[in-house]
C-alpha cells in the first residue's frame, strides 16, 4: 500500500482466503501480537497506535489507498463483480517472472 508506505513479504501471513477488510485485519493482528510494546505502559510514543488507527481507516473504507499483489506464480484470485466486463477498479499487469523470483520459487532447480 504505497499510500501508507507499508510492503509485506510474500508469506508474511501465510496462505489467506479472505477479503481486503480480512487481509487489513490480519495485517492488524499481527502486527500487534508482534510489537507488544507498541502500546499500553511500555509505549514510547504514538507512532505504532496512529499507524494501526490508519490500517483501520482503510479497513473501513474512510480513506482510500492502492492495494497491490504482486503475484508470480498467479496464485491470487480477485472476484470481479463485473464479469464476464472488467472491473475498472482493478488493473493486471501481467509479466515475465525474473531470474530471481524463480530462484527464489525453486523453479530454476526443478528438473522435469
Amino acid at each position: 500500500m504505497p499510500e501508507i508506505d507499508l510492503e509485506l513479504a510474500p508469506g508474511t501471513l501465510g496462505s489467506v482466503y479472505t477479503t481486503v477488510e480480512g487481509l487489513l485485519q490480519k495485517v492488524i493482528d499481527q502486527m500487534n501480537e508482534v510489537n507488544p510494546f507498541g502500546q499500553g505502559d511500555s509505549k514510547t510514543n504514538d507512532k505504532f497506535l496512529t499507524f494501526i488507527k490508519t490500517l483501520d481507516e482503510l479497513k473501513e473504507g474512510t480513506k482510500p489507498f492502492t492495494l497491490i499483489l504482486d503475484d508470480p506464480i498467479s496464485n491470487c484470485f480477485i472476484y470481479n463483480p463485473n464479469a464476464p466486463e472488467e472491473d475498472p477498479q482493478i488493473k493486471v499487469d501481467v509479466y515475465e517472472r525474473t531470474e530471481e523470483q524463480n530462484d527464489e520459487l525453486g523453479i530454476t532447480d526443478m528438473v522435469v
